[in-house]
């Protein structure tokens, strides 16, 4: 019985068509209680909306000069950018998987003389050129399960960036709230070391008229230099978070300068209790979930590793032993077939 090419294609179509090997990814099951004490109503199942925008919510605080320093992570900051290339490459690589499942075409060209030995005195010339093309049949998923792990490893890259995101934002209105306190405090031991000098300028006038002792003038000094030292502890401590917030939007500390500025960031107003809706926002449990995908698909592509590669092959071109010739129809040739492949040994790679 004769195996026509079109019946070899049409078998290997229908055995990628078979299930994957590999377990297929199924989300852990936990064993909870119906309900809690306190709690109204049953639990309610958790759906991932880590990909619902944020929104430029650190314009709640209404200040503009926070609003002009949040615009320019996205370009500057170093972690954002680490992690949206970690998410580039996840999506380069989920490309990598998608295209073991189409066709390789390759050309080929050559032109070689050969002369043997006990042959004809002259060389013999030798010309080719030719196409080739050759498909593995996914018959065991190992396709199929290498697109579904690169399809959840993408979707972890790209809540990692939403996290690195949300962390570096969080911590320069942190730091920026921070400093305008810091200034707040600043203008408050100003004014407090301004009455401690006046204190001390009475104090010393009451002691050279007799009417109090030399205690109460060092007591004095003693307030004026406390409050200046603390001042000056306050000052570096305004360096730090001005040096941090440059960190974050990506310059040097030399370059930014936040000049001092009375606090105009008015605090929103929280709820006392928050919906448990909010975890399902948070990227970091998005991503853990998969993550857990990702490595659960990886299963199969090491399972379909064990079993034999099944190809199909065609091949066309035109041979000649001399170069006029070449293009000629005589010279014409083609190839069909298939090949079945299986690692016998391998050291225990597998």
């Amino acid at each position: 019985m004769r195996l026509r090419p079109v019946s070899l294609i049409s078998f290997a179509f229908a055995l990628s068509a078979c299930a994957p090997v590999g377990p297929d990814y199924v989300r852990p099951t936990l064993s909870v209680p119906a309900t809690y004490q306190g709690m109204a109503g049953a639990w309610k199942p958790a759906q991932p909306a880590d990909v619902l925008a944020r929104g430029k919510w650190w314009e709640i605080f209404g200040d503009p000069q926070l609003n002009a320093l949040a615009e320019r992570l996205d370009g500057a900051n170093q972690s954002i950018r680490q992690a949206e290339a970690r998410y580039a490459q996840a999506q380069a690589v989920l490309r990598q998987a998608r295209a073991g499942g189409y066709p390789l075409f390759t050309g080929s060209a050559s032109a070689r003389r050969s002369r043997t030995f006990d042959g004809p005195t002259s060389a013999i010339g030798a010309f080719e050129l030719g196409a080739d093309v050759s498909w593995e049949a996914d018959v065991w998923g190992r396709v199929r399960r290498a697109v579904e792990a690169g399809q959840a490893q993408a979707l972890a890259a790209a809540a990692d960036v939403e996290s690195v995101r949300l962390s570096v934002t969080a911590a320069l209105v942190q730091n920026y709230l921070a400093l305008r306190v810091a200034d707040a405090q600043a203008t408050l031991l100003d004014e407090t070391a301004a009455a401690y000098s006046r204190l001390l300028t009475l104090t010393r006038n009451r002691y050279n008229a007799g009417v109090v002792g030399k205690s109460d003038v060092v007591q004095a000094q003693a307030q004026v230099k406390s409050t200046q030292a603390q001042r000056v502890d306050l000052g570096v401590q305004r360096a730090q978070f001005a040096h941090a917030i440059a960190a974050l939007i990506g310059e040097t500390p030399a370059t930014v300068s936040i000049a001092s500025a009375p606090l105009v960031a008015r605090l929103p107003a929280i709820q006392p209790g928050l919906p448990s809706e909010l975890l399902e926002r948070r990227p970091d449990i998005a991503n853990a979930e998969r993550r857990v995908a990702a490595a659960n698909a990886n299963i199969g592509v090491a399972q379909a590793a064990l079993f034999p590669a099944v190809t199909l092959s065609a091949g066309t071109g035109v041979t000649s032993t001399t170069l006029p010739e070449l293009l000629s129809a005589p010279t014409l040739f083609w190839a069909l077939g298939t090949a079945v492949t299986q690692v016998l040994f391998d050291g225990g790679e597998r």
